[in-house]
């Protein structure tokens, strides 16, 4: 369960790590462009809210250390 935990943080960083990065490589700043990157990356942010907190959630239970769990998912911020 703590592998679980601790790739669920894992994903759902590295998902709203890499959100910035790819929408100024693959997107223009006009109209359309910012409707195609929301149809694109929307479920995928979604999706990486949902497991990172799921994470945070089970990790809190787990480990009883919130703190570590955010410095996990800062370590991944900056690492992307």
């Amino acid at each position: 369960m703590k592998f679980l935990v601790i790739g669920a943080i894992i994903f759902g960083a590295t998902v709203f790590s890499l959100l910035p990065i790819l929408s100024a490589y693959f997107f223009q700043p006009t109209l359309k462009d910012t409707f195609k990157f929301n149809v694109y990356f929307l479920p995928l942010s979604f999706l990486g809210n949902i497991v990172l907190t799921w994470g945070f959630i089970q990790g809190s239970k787990t480990f009883g250390n919130t703190v570590m769990l955010g410095g996990l998912q800062t370590g991944i911020y900056a690492v992307l």
